[in-house]
């Protein structure tokens, strides 16, 4: 294990756990036995904001007795499991079950997990296995375990919406100065397109501390989605480096490295696994996560329904309604039950009576549904992504957790967080610079065009040229020019084989010697030829990459394009192109998922193509050849103007060797 004090913000990152995390005392005899190690610390304490801030866990063996803690709200999960004389603790369940605890499956969480897809109060999916309440602190003595954690009980304050808006700027910017005092060194910030993580770069931009970068996981295909263009937009506005995350990868790889990392209590995060891999290869960094944010601030679309229940006290039908909406989610319409009657059957009114107890236990709070799923879905599944997915990092900061702007915020009246728009203007009031920059919901993402190939001439399959635009990410290639502009579709008569290899070409004598796939004009981002709808697919549509397959370049004229092997959609190897121009590789059926916004230095020179007789097989080459047979369209007819005499009709074969086939 190891422990970092980095200028009073103290961290560690969970699961690189080694196989001592734990701790493991079994009384016996008068004496203890200890296995593992005696005091653990974990995650991230903020130690000039006093104790209890931070998101952290651990524990402390004198000899005699055991002591464990979790921080103020319970957003680290601390595990324990205790037997008659033995306790076990660590921050990963996996250590607990290899120690082994009680792995009796608990049916009523097992219940309530199928329903709503997530743990709560202090559930896990084994009976034996708990982990620590909010404030929670264990004290084991020989043998005998209790827990305390003090009840919290929330005052409703009278305060208008204007005031609270201010409120909510004041107390934020405080949060991130204590923050930005504890940490001098990088900064990596994952973005969306949403309000949190835009309210702290925001912040960070105005207190003289931008991010390295700021990071946003493209899961949409090969054309961005809103939330990457929102997150583009904005650091563009403020100057910052931006990095795209996505595909290809594997989502079942991604799905069983989440649930591991989430210590298989959430369904979610599998998306989220290109973050966890970029951060490993930036350890030095800390990162931030705006966890909160949400649900402090503006309450749902069914939050009004649900304050009406709760002010009736009928939290049952709050209970039924949540699971209906979540079965409605993760299943098809013919089946909108959800999980719980295929692996839970007959516990629907069992899991609705102990849900809506845990609703009920906030009954005094300004809104029970808002505190319900701030202390439960946020705390029991959200926190995960600080203390699994963002795992690497130095440290991991979470402003929105700050004492004070928690206190605040969920003593607000549900009158004034009704609108939902108490964020959006606390935002645009403390950054009026940056107010029309716009959000995920304000974009839309154009639909990906086709291209359908003009009917030919069928060649005999085993000779086909022609295959279809290939998929990736489950999306079409963008088809669309450099500057955004349709690329208009193959013209009668004409065959799209930009997608093919390449005839052999006879050396251009003006040009120098070996092939020529593309072209580039001085002042130009786009080649030219018969390949470049992929090029212009990637550049206008894709620009991601993952750590073997990056598409690194700058956006406008001066930016020069890398593309390395593996990174593109495109059959042929390599290609040579001379001074000023792109070094273009790939395998059929790929699309970078890496970019950058900053420019970077361009080909390596270094770089050779093979001979063209390496590069083609002969069924390639034959096909080409049968290609070149199909004739090209008559030259359009063109009428002399009144009074002038005909041009003179020229004719002239084409040379036997060339292919017949224009490419737009």
């Amino acid at each position: 294990m190891t422990t970092m004090n980095l200028k009073g913000a103290w961290a560690r990152s969970v699961p690189g756990l080694s196989a001592d995390d734990f701790v493991d005392l079994t009384w016996r005899d008068g004496t203890a036995a200890l296995s593992g190690i005696p005091s653990g610390s974990f995650g991230t304490k903020i130690l000039t904001r006093g104790p209890g801030h931070g998101i952290f866990g651990g524990w402390h063996w004198d000899g005699t007795t055991l002591t464990a803690e979790v921080d103020r709200y319970g957003f680290f999960s601390m595990f324990y499991a205790a037997r008659e004389g033995r306790i076990l603790v660590s921050p990963s369940l996996w250590q607990l079950a290899a120690r082994g605890a009680d792995l009796t499956p608990d049916r009523r969480a097992l219940a309530v997990f199928h329903r709503l897809g997530i743990f709560i109060n202090d559930d896990t999916p084994f009976a034996g296995i708990r982990v620590l309440p909010p404030c929670g602190k264990l004290r084991w003595t020989r043998g005998k375990l209790t827990i305390d954690a003090p009840a919290r009980r929330i005052t409703p304050q009278q305060i208008s919406p204007n005031d609270a808006v201010d409120g909510m700027i004041e107390l934020f910017r405080r949060a991130i100065e204590r923050t930005l005092r504890t940490w001098s060194g990088p900064i990596i910030l994952p973005l969306s397109g949403g309000r949190d993580s835009r309210h702290i770069l925001l912040e960070l931009v105005r207190q003289g501390r931008p991010p390295e970068a700021c990071v946003t996981f493209h899961h949409g295909g090969a054309r961005w989605n809103t939330e990457v263009k929102a997150a583009r937009a904005l650091c563009e506005a403020v100057g910052v480096r931006h990095v795209v995350l996505g595909h290809p990868r594997s989502r079942q790889v991604d799905h069983l490295r989440a649930i591991a990392l989430t210590q298989l209590c959430a369904d979610e995060h599998a998306q989220m696994m290109p973050l966890h891999d970029y951060l490993l290869d930036h350890r030095e960094a800390a990162a931030f996560d705006g966890i909160a944010g949400d649900i402090l601030t503006n309450p749902d679309d069914d939050a009004e329904a649900y304050f009406q229940l709760a002010g009736a006290g009928n939290f049952a039908e709050i209970a039924r309604r949540m699971i209906t909406g979540h079965g409605a989610v993760i299943s098809r319409a013919a089946n909108g039950t959800g999980a719980g009657p295929l692996y839970s059957p007959g516990a629907d009114d069992a899991t609705v009576a102990y849900v809506a107890d845990a609703i009920a236990a906030y009954a005094d709070a300004p809104d029970p549904y808002q505190m319900f799923w701030l202390m439960h879905r946020t705390r029991r599944e959200i926190s995960f992504v600080a203390n699994g997915i963002l795992s690497p990092a130095q440290a991991v900061f979470t402003p929105y957790l700050d004492t004070d702007f928690v206190e605040f915020c969920t003593s607000l009246p549900y009158a004034v967080t009704r609108s939902q728009t108490l964020h959006d203007e606390a935002i645009h009031r403390a950054y009026p610079a940056y107010a029309d920059d716009a959000f995920r919901g304000s974009l839309s993402t154009r639909p990906a065009r086709r291209l359908v190939p003009a009917p030919q001439v069928r060649e005999p399959r085993r000779h086909r040229a022609h295959r279809p635009v290939p998929r990736t990410g489950g999306a079409d290639l963008d088809l669309h020019r450099a500057d955004g502009t349709p690329k208009p579709a193959a013209r009668p008569g004409e065959r799209d084989v930009s997608h093919a290899r390449p005839a052999r070409r006879r050396p251009d004598p003006g040009r120098g010697q070996g092939p020529r796939r593309f072209r580039r004009t001085p002042g130009s981002d786009a080649p030219t030829g018969a390949g470049d709808r992929q090029f212009r697919a990637a550049v206008a549509g894709a620009d991601a990459t993952d750590r073997s397959h990056r598409l690194d370049g700058g956006h406008g004229p001066a930016g020069r394009l890398r593309i390395a092997p593996g990174g593109l959609a495109s059959r042929h190897r390599k290609v040579r192109h001379g001074p000023g121009t792109s070094t273009w590789s790939g395998r059929a059926g790929r699309l970078p998922c890496f970019s950058e916004h900053a420019p970077r230095p361009g080909p390596d020179p270094s770089v050779r193509a093979p001979p063209i007789w390496r590069r083609h097989g002969y069924r390639r080459r034959f096909a080409m050849r049968r290609l070149s047979a199909i004739p090209a369209p008559p030259p359009p007819r063109v009428s002399p103007p009144p009074g002038s005499a005909a041009p003179a009709q020229r004719s002239s074969p084409a040379p036997p060797d060339r292919c017949r086939i224009r490419c737009p």
